[in-house]
Order: structure tokens, then C-alpha cells, then sequence
């Protein structure tokens, strides 16, 4: 588990000298696996101290980008594209409800 917690402060350091986010690609690099993989390991079930430890880290990139987004006030396409890739948003069309009128038999 020290490999993985070192792997993590590694990459939040690195994101904060570079002041750039910390991101789930940056997370993985410094663990030698691909985004994919550290996100299939995230995402399995299992309470070892090194998935929380994942987990953790995982949350807080998600929240980093989130963060920098506000922050910098630059375009949100990048973070959005992000946001739907690793973090679950996705844009949904608000269903529309049925106008309904009170009376409506006598109109």
C-alpha cells in the first residue's frame, strides 16, 4: 500500500508544481498502468487499504478538475469532456411533464 499512497502524493505534487489538475491519466502514469486500468480497479468492489486508497485519490482528481475549471475560468469543454469520461456526468434532455390546467374540460 506505500507504493500506491507514494504513487499519489507523487501525483498530486506533480499537479501542484506544474499548476495544472490532478487527473485520473496523471494518477495512472505514476502507478505504470493506463487511465483505464486504474479506473477498472476503482470502480471493482473490495475494501483492501490500497482500493481506498485509489478511491480517494480518484474523488479528488475528479474534484481538482472541478476546482481548476471555476478557478481559472477557462473553457469548460476540456473539463466537461473530462468530467463525462471518468467521473459519470452525462447531459441528459429534462423530460417535459405535461402542461396541465386546472379546469381544463370547461376550456
Amino acid at each position: 500500500m506505500s507504493h500506491v499512497r507514494r504513487a499519489v502524493e507523487t501525483a498530486a505534487a506533480y499537479a501542484r508544481e506544474q499548476d495544472v489538475p490532478l487527473t485520473v491519466e496523471r494518477l495512472a502514469a505514476e502507478l505504470h498502468m493506463d487511465a483505464a486500468e486504474f479506473c477498472r480497479l476503482v470502480k471493482e468492489k473490495g475494501r483492501e487499504g490500497w482500493r481506498t486508497v485509489l478511491r480517494d485519490a480518484y474523488e479528488q482528481a475528479n474534484a481538482s478538475v472541478v476546482e481548476y475549471a471555476m478557478k481559472r475560468g477557462s473553457s469548460a469543454n476540456m473539463h466537461m469532456l473530462y468530467l463525462k469520461q471518468y467521473a459519470g456526468y452525462r447531459e441528459e434532455e429534462t423530460p417535459r411533464d405535461p402542461v396541465i390546467f386546472c379546469g381544463e374540460e370547461e376550456l
